[in-house]
């Protein structure tokens, strides 16, 4: 069943590791054609990218990234961002809002609940 929070239009990508980064462009293009992929690879690159989105986009984040344990990458994210976290062993995973915690390695199907359940209005994601 979808919800009815509107589907992003704009996905940021915030990881370093190109085979990663590839995967998940794949799995918004795949998803969402029709979606802008912006991809960032720097907590420089992040900045300016969220500085520019407007309300509304989803975030993909790893937990490694820079910014991502220490807030200062939730602090940019716009209010309406919702998004999924990426979390590796070696990383400090920190709770975004609005945003799913997913463990690494993931598949495509693992990425579509956690999608789902970041989109879900606050109501239905107590319920699943």
């Amino acid at each position: 069943m979808e919800t009815a929070t509107r589907q992003p239009s704009i996905f940021v990508v915030m990881e370093r590791d190109p085979f990663v980064a590839a995967d998940l462009c794949d799995w918004i293009a795949r998803r969402w054609p029709d979606a802008r992929i912006l991809l960032a690879r720097s907590f420089a690159e992040a900045e300016g990218i969220l500085a520019t989105v407007p309300e509304g986009v989803f975030a993909v984040i790893d937990d490694t990234f820079p910014g991502a344990s220490d807030g200062r990458l939730s602090a940019l994210l716009p209010e309406t961002c919702r998004g999924i976290v990426l979390v590796s062993r070696y990383g400090e995973a920190q709770p975004v809002p609005r945003h799913v915690m997913v463990d690494k390695p993931f598949t495509s199907a693992v990425l579509d609940g956690a999608y789902r359940r970041a989109m879900a209005p606050p109501s239905r994601k107590a319920a699943g």
